[in-house]
């Protein structure tokens, strides 16, 4: 009879480990990415625990092989179940620990080596709980705390042991497909597959699919699939070569490409650009020169985006957000700081047109700020010193505010205040009405200890609805400060 052992990636680190993770959400993924996934799937009953290398596992029984090269009857080796919890029934809101005599289904990744035995890993939330009214999926109920086998599959055990064992071979035909359908020649096919999981939770097939197209190193194709596919973050490694850099800057310049994939590709800009920097803002010491210098003038080619005849609002506010967002302010070299006074040069023509339209000056104002604080103060916003935080914007069919109840947005700040002590902050939040130039103070009160802030405010009554510029100022103790305040979200009702 042999022996193996299976334990949870956290355990390998000590049981310290696993109740950290307690503190961040515990990922869960999709079932067919359980079976895409893992390399052996497996039943077994917990019997006695023992201990390991200092780490307490469960002698297990495997019961039932659905993928991989275990036996019936293999005896295991199972750790790390303290990160699990288990309810007697579907109605009990209590849940108990794992112990001997449960039966559990492994989704297991991958096997290392502790001491003599062999470990096995099981995928995050890959064991579900097998009672006598079915099988249990694992989530995590609450953060902080362990995975809780709240749902049960819809269907009796029976049905989903068969379900799972042709899903298994379902998956195995998938996995041969990724591998051996060719580039360029079938595209269409790997386009079909990133549709039928665009968007779907915890799908983790997406990133594989991707990988192949990644790999053929050809820009047009990544881009291809991002457009048609409908998703762009697993395939953004594709454009962090020069060549797909280059491309991504044109694609999106190019008024021919249709503006959904223009905005789409524009996302992709902050995680290209930053591929060129490490966490502190310095480029890698292996990068060539020559692609450096050429990221270092990517501001300045894509500001000129913001004076193209007849862009769309919607594309250049876009991608002034993400030039936002790419900005590596912790260092700045000669070449960085040419390409940013290039950027800001181009920006202020847009913003000093009067026909720029209002949501272009925000983002113009945010990114200003960011990059040089002189200049953003040569902008002569109607903010004054006092920096916009958000633009508001209220459906046009919408009733005025004193027909209906007082207009309610939502107020979510970067802070990155100087010396301002933690906890409680006094916010006197300046909302300029952009159509009259009519100001109105909201009042807000928060506690908080750190970089981000959020409350819910109101529009006065007498407000009417419309477009408004947001600004704010603290006050603390007696003393003001003026904050530096970056867009992170707003909802208004659009």
């Amino acid at each position: 009879m042999r022996t193996v052992a299976i334990f949870l990636a956290v355990m390998v680190c000590g049981l310290a480990a696993v109740h950290s993770a307690w503190g961040k959400p515990l990922e869960t993924y999709t079932e067919e990415s359980y079976v895409f996934l893992a390399t052996d799937i497996v039943e077994v009953t917990l019997g006695e625990s023992v201990t390991i290398e200092k780490i307490p596992v469960f002698r297990a029984t495997v019961t039932r092989v659905f993928k991989g090269v275990h036996k019936e009857g293999d005896v295991m080796n199972v750790g790390g179940v303290d990160l699990f919890t288990i309810r007697e029934t579907t109605q009990d809101m209590n849940s108990r620990d794992l112990t001997k005599g449960d039966r559990v289904l492994v989704f297991l990744k991958g096997a290392q080596g502790v001491g003599d035995a062999a470990v096995f890993e099981p995928l995050p939330g890959g064991l579900y709980t097998v009672k006598p009214d079915g099988i249990h999926r694992s989530f995590q109920g609450n953060n902080p705390g362990p995975y809780e086998d709240w749902t049960l599959v819809k269907m009796t055990a029976a049905e989903f042991r068969a379900g799972l064992e042709r899903e298994v071979a379902e998956m195995g035909r998938l996995e041969v497909d990724i591998k051996t359908k060719k580039l360029p020649e079938e595209m269409d096919w790997f386009i079909g597959e990133l549709k039928k999981r665009r968007d779907v939770y915890g799908d983790r097939i997406t990133p594989v699919i991707a990988g192949r197209i990644v790999d053929t190193h050809d820009p047009a194709l990544v881009v291809k699939a991002m457009a048609d596919g409908g998703t762009w973050r697993p395939l953004v490694a594709g454009l962090r070569m020069p060549e797909g850099r280059e491309y991504l800057v044109r694609q999106i310049g190019d008024p021919k490409v249709a503006l959904e994939t223009r905005k789409m590709l524009a996302r992709s800009l902050p995680l290209v650009y930053l591929n060129y920097y490490d966490d502190h803002g310095k480029p890698p010491a292996d990068v060539p020169a020559k692609e450096l210098s050429e990221n270092h003038q990517m501001m300045t080619r894509l500001a000129e985006i913001a004076r193209q005849p007849g862009a769309p609002v919607e594309l250049i506010s876009c991608v002034l957000e993400q030039m936002w967002q790419a900005y590596p302010t912790q260092q700045e070299g000669e070449e960085m700081a040419a390409d940013r006074n290039g950027a800001l040069a181009i920006l202020k023509t847009v913003y000093d047109q009067p026909a720029t339209a209002e949501p272009v000056r925000f983002f113009i104002e945010a990114f200003t700020l960011r990059a040089d604080v002189k200049a953003y103060r040569e902008l002569h916003s109607v903010c004054g010193d006092v920096p916009t935080l958000v633009t508001i914007g209220f459906p046009p069919q919408a009733p005025r505010v004193q027909e209906a109840k007082p207009g309610m947005f939502n107020v979510e700040i970067r802070r990155e205040l100087k010396d301002v002590p933690q906890g409680t902050l006094w916010y006197n939040i300046i909302a300029t009405n952009t159509e009259t130039g009519k100001q109105y103070v909201l009042y807000s009160e928060a506690d908080h200890g750190g970089y981000y802030w959020s409350c819910d405010v109101a529009l006065p009554a007498d407000a009417p609805w419309g477009e408004y510029r947001i600004q704010y100022m603290t006050i603390q103790n007696g003393e003001k400060f003026y904050g530096r305040g970056f867009i992170m979200s707003s909802l208004a009702g659009r």
